[in-house]
């Protein structure tokens, strides 16, 4: 292993399928129709962190066709440029604790033994940049990285 690549001896790698969940099912939310959710396009999703929370929906409007996240997960683009250029969030303050967005977002939401603010520091490091735009499927403009590349990436991770 390289010094660039080399962790902590008290650290250990693990593949994040281990830590984490992903693309979290929506079915499980506990929300009336009518209540009203944050809904974030791509270009309210920041790059290197930050989501503009300035819009609001009905979950009625938005809950087929868009991406469902909540407070306390990870959002990464998935799609080419806007992967690359580090766009990606840890969701805080939305409206009822959920979101929906684009459908150009992967969720991650950690598990109780993994620190979410720790995970998106990850994810707009320039290592998993790297490897996860080597890892894009699909042609041209339209490339995305998979679900795969994020189940399998071995993240080096501190004990809590």
């Amino acid at each position: 292993m390289t010094a660039a690549h080399a962790i902590p001896a008290n650290w250990a790698r693990r593949r994040l399928r281990f830590d984490a969940t992903f693309n979290p099912v929506k079915s499980k939310l506990n929300l009336p129709p009518d209540s009203e959710v944050s809904f974030v396009p791509m270009d309210a999703v920041g790059e290197f962190g930050g989501l503009q929370l300035d819009q609001v929906r009905p979950i009625e409007q938005v809950y087929s066709g868009y991406t469902y996240f909540a407070d306390g997960d990870v959002c990464i683009a998935k799609i080419t440029p806007c992967f690359e250029n580090g766009k990606g969030a840890l969701a805080q303050g939305l409206t009822n604790g959920t979101a929906f967005g684009t459908t150009e977002l992967h969720v991650i939401r950690p598990s109780p033994a993994l620190d979410a603010q720790f995970l998106f520091y990850l994810t707009i490091a320039q290592d998993f940049r790297s490897f996860g735009e080597a890892e894009m499927v699909g042609a041209g403009g339209q490339k995305r990285v998979p679900e795969e590349f994020l189940k399998d990436w071995r993240a080096p991770l501190p004990s809590l």
